[in-house]
């Protein structure tokens, strides 16, 4: 799973800096000489848009499933917050996938936008997303191996 999500994160890189923001992923610390840990990173990636700082957490998950809060862990979540007490803004984009079964299902490729705010109200209220919620919401679908992030970029 954390290779699919890497690759996620890759993509999501690649869909802001061609359509005119500026991203960088933060990459994974290997462990220190002697240590038998990765050290935490805060976040996934930073973008800029426009002068405006935005921080993301990418998640994966496969198949259309409940997203629980459980999928983030403690430091991200107080990264999150740190951003938007700093007046910042803050985003988790879920990338959900299926492979195809003929006949049965579609090949599928999302991915969701979340702002924080919202998604931390959310989770103080519910222990997740529900499926039914999730197939609710509106999605960017991954076209020519990349994510239309132009309705994002033009908020700022």
């Amino acid at each position: 799973m954390a290779r699919k999500e890497k690759e996620f994160l890759t993509i999501i890189k690649k869909s802001f800096n061609e359509q005119g923001a500026w991203a960088i992923k933060i990459p994974d610390t290997p462990p220190a000489a002697g240590l038998r840990f990765t050290v935490k990173k805060e976040l996934d990636m930073i973008v800029n848009i426009n002068g405006v700082h935005v921080a993301i957490e990418g998640k994966y998950q496969n198949g259309m499933k409940a997203f629980s809060k459980k999928a983030l862990a403690d430091h991200q979540i107080e990264s999150l917050d740190k951003q938007i007490a700093n007046n910042g803004y803050a985003y988790v984009f879920l990338n959900v996938r299926q492979p195809a079964i003929k006949g049965k299902q579609k090949r599928m490729n999302r991915c969701y936008v979340f702002m924080w705010e919202w998604l931390k109200h959310h989770f103080e209220h519910n222990k997740s997303v529900s499926k039914a919620k999730l197939e609710e919401f509106e999605y960017i679908e991954k076209k020519n191996g990349r994510f239309d992030l132009t309705s994002i970029i033009k908020q700022f």
